[in-house]
């Protein structure tokens, strides 16, 4: 049976908690935060997150447009994903810029606020 050291522990408890402050929904709250109501172009978004995790140190699976796009429609207004979990309004803070399928995404600040708060998270790239 292997031991497992204090450090190690130490060190995974580090890391899940660096894992939950850079959620994929937080990252692109913090992308496209500058952007507010205009928005950012979907693929412009979704590499702005890659660098941004980069930066971090966090993961990136080789299904990144998927689970970028996946943390998108989890929180976008009007998203059949979004609906399907049954959750406070609140928690749609991404949207398209004007109509669905524009190719660009923004954030409603107030809401990501709101979340962020609720999930003990801040705007900084740490998430500190």
């Amino acid at each position: 049976m292997t031991e497992i050291t204090l450090e190690e522990i130490e060190q995974y408890v580090i890391e899940r908690e660096r894992r939950r402050k850079n959620s994929w929904a937080a990252c692109l709250v913090r992308v496209l935060w500058p952007y507010s109501e205009r928005g950012m172009l979907r693929l412009d978004a979704i590499y702005a997150v890659q660098e941004l995790r980069t930066r971090l140190g966090v993961s990136i699976p080789p299904t990144l447009e998927h689970t970028v796009q996946s943390a998108y429609n989890s929180h976008c207004e009007g998203s059949k994903v979004f609906a399907a979990r049954n959750v406070d309004e609140t928690e749609a803070f991404f949207h398209p810029v004007g109509r669905k399928g524009s190719g660009r995404w923004a954030v409603y600040r107030g809401r990501a606020e709101v979340w962020l708060k609720k999930k003990r998270l801040n705007l900084d790239e740490e998430g500190d």
